[in-house]
This record gives structure tokens, sequence and C-alpha cells, in this order.
């Protein structure tokens, strides 16, 4: 599944356990993609408004600023047909906060504890719309 996508891709990972940012990362690093790290919402607008990424991987309960608010603020920078896919990585399982997360302005959500081929096939996914678009 991942073979079909570039090897050059460039990813942040906003996540605020280190334990899980590290595991995330491997995961990603294993492709030979360019991952990006951020502790909290602050840090990935600050990543976001001074690197191209093809994706962020986001968090929704963190320091400072949560997910939700990060992804709001980011797309309120898009302009005409910019759009970066931005990926909820939580626990928080209820059909109500997958809802919740998408009205915000996420483009899908994986569940915690992360399945590395569930990570995998929502990021082959988004990537895929976004390079082929």
């Amino acid at each position: 599944m991942s073979e079909s996508i570039s090897s050059n891709l460039r990813i942040l990972v906003t996540e605020d356990e280190a334990i899980n940012r590290m595991y995330i990362t491997t995961i990603l690093q294993r492709n030979g993609w360019e991952i990006h790290e951020a502790s909290d919402g602050e840090e990935a607008l600050e990543c976001v408004s001074s690197n191209n990424y093809d994706l962020v991987l986001m968090d929704i309960s963190m320091p400072k600023m949560n997910g939700l608010d990060a992804t709001v603020e980011i797309r309120k920078n898009e302009t005409g047909d910019q759009h970066l896919p931005i990926i909820a990585l939580t626990a928080h399982a209820f059909p109500s906060d997958r809802k919740k997360f998408l009205e915000a302005g996420m483009d899908d959500v994986v569940i915690k504890p992360l399945n590395e081929d569930t990570l995998m096939n929502v990021i082959t996914k988004h990537v895929r719309k976004t390079k082929v678009s």
C-alpha cells in the first residue's frame, strides 16, 4: 500500500506524548518519509507556517492549544485551492467526536491506540488525493 505513494513525503506529527510521537515517527520513517514533530497545537501552527507538508497527523487533546483549535487556525490561513490534509489522532472514539473533528476541518480520524495498517491506509488515501489533484 505505502509503496505506491511518493517516497519524499513531508509529514508533521503533532502529539504531546513523547512516546507516541516516537512510535508514529518510527513507523513513518520506515517509508523514507521526512517527518517533523510538534508537541502541541501552537508548535504545529509554527511548523505549518514555515514548512510545506503533504499531511499533518494531529493529536486532539494537547496542552497550550488542542488539535481542533490548531486545525481551525490552519484552515483560516489556506487560500484558493490550498488544502493540507489533517488527520486526527485521538482516543475520542464516539461518532459524535468524529463528526466534531470533521466539522472543524479535519479530513479523517484515526483512533488510538494506533493500528499501523489503519494509519498507513489513511495516510495513503489522503496523500494520493492531494498528489493526484
